[in-house]
């Protein structure tokens, strides 16, 4: 009888330890994250943003995307430290790619920024707008355009600052994007940005607990192989041209009490090992 329950309990055993090491250790990255990813290859849904059900759920309290919006007590002033000391002020073009519903768009609006703002989701952009008619004035009210970030909605030079916020990771051709990125800045504009670092921390916290286990981000909401590392983004920068800030601004977002994200985030410079905020100079 033993030796008949043998290969169950070992087929068993075997079974559980493959659920352990496919929740533990996390996949093999792609080898090159800066070339050119056929979708195909990965399994993020960039599509799901436009369906009704979640485009709704921008600016619904406790609602998985509107707790996006709690991270905007670290990014916001990051950004508007960033713009204000290197451009001078508030005063110039700027443009939002990849706003999804308006939840960083509408807050540096309502700190004197002039926007224009690109999304490829029809129903987020929905969203977008109506959270600008309920809480800016109508001068304030930023311009919310459906595109794609590989062709941005400006001239050659036309912007003073672009900012990019948790958007990098989900794309396919990241020289591409960020190509068009520096295409849109005038010599001396400014790209700010912030987005999820590829480390054994962002796969155990944001694909484990987070998606896998306690359901809070939607299955297919990222791709773990699509994150990047500091050093990717400097090296991408450095190579379309930009002059990347020092490693000093290079800053890290924690919540400010685990427990309880709707309490927001802080500017963390000591951990980039999650989500971490840079900016870039297209040069004179």
């Amino acid at each position: 009888m033993q030796k008949r329950r043998a290969p169950a309990i070992m087929a068993a055993v075997a079974s559980v330890a493959a659920v352990v090491a496919y929740c533990v250790m996390p996949p093999r990255p792609f080898p090159d994250r800066l070339a050119f990813i056929p979708e195909e290859m990965t399994i993020i849904d960039n599509k799901f943003y436009d369906l009704p059900q979640w485009a709704a759920q921008w600016h619904t309290p406790d609602a998985a995307l509107n707790t996006l919006g709690h991270m905007n007590s670290a990014r916001v002033p990051y950004f508007d430290d960033a713009w204000r000391r290197e451009l001078g002020g508030t005063n110039g073009s700027f443009l939002d790619v990849g706003c999804g519903g308006g939840l960083l768009t509408n807050a540096l609006a309502a700190r004197g920024y002039k926007l224009t703002a690109v999304d490829p989701s029809t129903n987020s952009l929905v969203a977008a707008r109506q959270q600008a008619a309920e809480e800016l004035p109508t001068a304030r009210r930023p311009e919310f355009l459906e595109g794609t970030c590989y062709a941005l909605p400006a001239a050659d030079g036309a912007l003073d600052g672009v900012v990019m916020s948790d958007v990098l990771e989900h794309f396919h051709d990241l020289r591409a994007a960020v190509g068009e990125v520096y295409r849109v800045l005038r010599p001396g504009g400014v790209f700010v940005f912030d987005t999820i670092n590829r480390s054994y921390f962002s796969w155990f916290v944001l694909i484990v607990l987070l998606e896998k286990i306690a359901g809070g981000i939607p299955a297919g909401t990222h791709d773990w192989r699509l994150f990047i590392t500091p050093d990717e983004v400097e090296q991408l920068l450095n190579s379309t041209g930009f002059e990347v800030g020092p490693r000093t601004d290079l800053v890290g977002m924690r919540p400010e009490d685990p427990s309880d994200t709707s309490k927001g985030f802080v500017q963390d410079p000591s951990d980039v090992s999650a989500t971490y905020l840079w900016w870039a100079r297209k040069p004179l």
